[in-house]
């Protein structure tokens, strides 16, 4: 990316405290981008943030979410010309939930990952399935167990039998708009509401996009199972839970 002069912007919507290589998500590129609803490690209902170490990238992103950024204190102090902007302010009580949500983070993360290494070195050496690989494992944050099948159908097959043991799990392929060949937006090349507001309309040579671009991705995504971590449930619980998984998945692998 450097280079070829292309900026990189983060999701880390789903890994909130995560790291790599000693630097947390967020910080990797120019840009990272954070999710704070239901969903997410940390949440306050709603909201997010952004981050960045570049001065122009702040300014513009500060006016940007906040039309009425021209009336604050800290406009006096900022070099981009002000522009229409938005508002996508969080308000001050959500903001407030977070602030404690953040002090509780690390040990959130603590709790997450001591359980995905339990499970991960009692289950790993199991011959009906692999563990996914993970790049870096004391940065993970330990949310979830991928294990990978040799077919889609045993990785159906597990997913129901676990169900019968009532072990929740599920297959990244059916995540919906989380799977590329479900964008419709992209694939049919609808940037915005607008053609004024559509880079694919913008440029001369717009890119070709098709469901089966990436057969190796939907190949993986296909044979991949979650198990959720959970911070609060106690050692004996989790032990239990590591059996039924690994009863499981010697029924399915068969004889």
């Amino acid at each position: 990316a450097d280079r070829n002069g292309i900026g990189i912007l983060e999701d880390c919507c789903q890994a909130v405290g995560g790291a790599y290589g000693d630097r947390r998500l967020g910080s990797l590129g120019d840009v990272g981008a954070f999710s704070f609803n239901q969903f997410k490690i940390i949440s306050c209902g709603e909201g997010g943030a952004l981050t960045t170490d570049d001065d122009e990238i702040y300014e513009r992103s500060l006016i940007y979410h906040d039309g009425g950024c021209a009336f604050r204190e800290h406009a006096e102090a900022m070099n981009i010309p002000f522009f229409a902007g938005s508002n996508f302010r969080m308000n001050e009580i959500l903001s407030a939930i977070l602030r404690v949500q953040l002090t509780r983070l690390d040990g959130i993360l603590e709790d997450l990952r001591r359980e995905k290494s339990v499970m991960v070195e009692e289950l790993s050496g199991e011959e009906a399935f692999d563990l996914n690989p993970v790049n870096d494992v004391r940065g993970d944050c330990g949310t979830t167990l991928a294990i990978l099948f040799e077919s889609p159908n045993m990785a159906r097959d597990f997913i129901t039998k676990l169900g019968e043991e009532g072990i929740g799990s599920s297959t990244p392929i059916d995540s919906g708009r989380h799977v590329y060949e479900n964008w419709d937006p992209i694939l049919n090349m609808r940037g915005a509401h607008h053609p004024g507001y559509d880079a694919f309309k913008l440029t001369d040579s717009p890119p070709e996009y098709s469901p089966d671009m990436c057969p190796n991705t939907l190949s993986i995504l296909s044979r991949t199972v979650y198990i959720s971590t959970d911070p609060a449930r106690s050692p004996d619980e989790t032990i239990e839970l590591i059996g039924g998984i690994r009863k499981v998945g010697r029924e399915v692998a068969g004889p």
